[in-house]
């Protein structure tokens, strides 16, 4: 067997915990052993809630789906996917016949074209879309509507489920066009600029595209300027040093403190509709209710307002790009060569901040309000003595909750005070699941080490699925004891020192501190505000165009990732050098 071609774990022969409420179409099967699985903790760094597979899972899989097959992109099917003791492993799916890669080619380049041509009026249009979608989840209060003694509105209880899904079918759909396309640019981008000046590497491409801000920043900015409310109102302290547990009873003793905690609530509603999770997940606690998530982040830039500094170094970010550029074309000898080059850079600036923007509408607004709609419904189902609690809907799969919905309907019009379903037991076998699935310790990568790097897109430059990555990712916990320096991407540019703080658990990050490393397997776009309190930042999976990579340019802070073990060799309270630009970290 070659060495670029040996065999990883089996993912038939590892423990199979709470597999029986895993779809079919996710289950690993026999043969599924001989191809490369990578795991995405990026989008699901826990595992996946019984209700999230019908929901939010397949959401997002009916949206790449969509988006694949309306764009053909030449040398990719998109990835097959795979669900292993709830987590999530992908498996990119090549092109392979020339003649296919030919007609497919002919296609995505048509719509990359048009879509290309016309991104304002569609981006456009595609923010209007999801915000009307998205205002539709507020129009309604599951836990008291609709009313099961009003002949019209009996109806409306299955309606408004399904209208959720649907709605997040059609959001979804914007998410991943924008992806294909803003990819598909990225890769051209790169190609042309390598061709014109050989040996430029893909950061310093990067480089003429930073300073230019995204949506997902706005809730960046809310915060700041909440940071200089609580000074000026005098509960600056508090905000900024009282415990997480006793903070907001603190506030509350007083006038001012009432005042800041409204202002900080209209901001969340405004920009922070953000949740504790993955990006594709709706089971995770909210920021709207537990505001100890967006205050531990308001936190991070208070000494720098106390000291007069920026939120973010623009200028700096800014004279660096364009200095970037006026190196880089003064290297392109033609002058046709560079009006080429000045015409693909300018589109994709255009386009680069998109990359982030969605994930305001998408991962943010629109995960969080599905959640907090069926946390309502929990609530209702709670009131009729279906279940305990009301997070334990999440714990139930979608035909349950319908047959509940029935025996709920029937209940009223039959004048019953009884439940004939009792699905609690099934919600106490599946937490028990959920805590194991918590506890086992996962693989990054299964099956095959494969014999050439995927050319999947998705794969390459959000995960990371490179040669180097995926060799690290084999790497077994044995061979990483003692190790004190490791290599992977050089995301984003610089050098720091400081204290790691490692966070396994997205629900942890709101204890990283002001002046720390942040160690971790992926960054989530929705925890962007920990990026004003660090210094630096490490991950083990994530690719040139990761949200790691994307946010840690626009701070001006070092980042490296994809190194596959760095939460194995790091530890919270280790002393670090993080250097961004050769994509190093060492333990001091």
């Amino acid at each position: 067997m070659e060495e670029k071609f040996r065999k990883g774990l089996n993912p038939l022969e590892l423990p199979q915990i709470g597999n029986e409420w895993v779809p079919g179409y996710l289950r690993f099967r026999p043969g599924d052993e001989n191809r490369f699985w990578m795991i995405d903790v990026m989008h699901m760094p826990q595992p996946m809630r019984p209700l999230e597979y019908g929901t939010i899972y397949f959401i997002t899989f009916f949206g790449i789906g969509y988006a694949f097959t309306l764009f053909t992109p030449p040398t990719s099917y998109s990835n097959m996917w795979r669900t292993l003791n709830g987590r999530h492993y992908f498996s990119p799916m090549p092109v392979t016949d020339p003649e296919e890669i030919k007609r497919r080619a002919a296609n995505f380049m048509e719509k990359i074209g048009y879509h290309c041509a016309n991104w304002e009026k569609i981006w456009t249009e595609a923010q209007k879309d999801m915000t009307e979608r998205l205002d539709w989840f507020e129009t309604f209060d599951y836990e008291r509507g609709p009313d099961l003694n009003d002949p019209e509105q009996m109806h409306h209880l299955h309606d408004y489920f399904d209208g959720i899904i649907e709605r997040m079918c059609k959001i979804s759909l914007h998410h991943w066009i924008g992806l294909i396309i803003t990819q598909s640019q990225v890769v051209m981008y790169r190609a042309l600029a390598k061709e014109l000046v050989p040996g430029t590497t893909d950061a310093d491409c990067d480089d003429m595209l930073q300073g230019f801000g995204n949506k997902i920043m706005e809730t960046d900015v809310a915060f700041w300027k909440l940071g200089e409310l609580a000074y000026s109102l005098g509960v600056g302290e508090i905000v900024k040093d009282a415990p997480l547990n006793e903070i907001i009873s603190r506030l509350q003793e007083t006038d001012n403190g009432k005042k800041w905690l409204e202002e900080l609530k209209k901001a969340v509603h405004e920009c922070g509709m953000r949740h504790a999770g993955g990006c594709v997940a709706i089971a995770a606690p909210s920021w709207p209710e537990d505001l100890t998530y967006p205050i531990s982040f308001i936190r991070g830039p208070m000494d720098k307002i106390k000291r007069g500094e920026k939120l973010i170094p623009k200028e700096e970010l800014i004279a660096k790009r364009e200095q970037a550029i006026r190196e880089f074309r003064a290297k392109i000898k033609a002058e046709e060569d560079k009006k080429k080059f000045d015409e693909v850079l300018a589109l994709m600036q255009k386009l680069y901040p998109w990359i982030e923007d969605h994930d305001f509408f998408v991962e943010g607004r629109m995960n969080t309000l599905a959640h907090l709609k069926m946390v309502e419904l929990g609530k209702r189902l709670v009131n009729e003595t279906y279940i305990d609690e009301p997070n334990d809907i999440f714990y139930l799969l979608v035909s349950e909750v319908r047959e509940l919905f029935d025996d709920l309907i029937f209940k009223h019009t039959q004048g019953r005070d009884y439940n004939l379903v009792d699905v609690r037991p099934v919600i106490k076998k599946r937490k028990e699941d959920f805590q194991r699935q918590s506890e086992w310790s996962y693989p990054t990568v299964l099956g095959v080490m494969p014999k050439e790097a995927p050319t999947e897109p998705v794969a390459v430059l959000i995960y990371g699925a490179t040669p180097e990555n995926i060799e690290r990712a084999m790497t077994s916990a044995e061979k990483v004891k003692g190790i004190t320096e490791f290599s992977g991407l050089p995301g984003s540019s610089g050098i720091c020192e400081g204290i790691a703080r490692v966070v396994i658990e997205p629900r942890d990050i709101r204890e990283v501190m002001p002046g720390e490393i942040l160690v971790c397997a992926f960054t989530n776009p929705l925890w962007n505000p920990v990026f004003t309190k660090i210094k630096g930042v490490v991950t083990d999976t994530g690719g040139s165009l990761c949200h790691t990579v994307i946010i840690a340019r626009e701070y001006g802070i070092p980042a490296v990732c994809g190194t596959g073990y760095g939460t194995k060799v790091i530890k919270t309270g280790d002393k670090i050098r993080v250097d961004g630009t050769r994509g190093m970290v060492t333990k001091i």
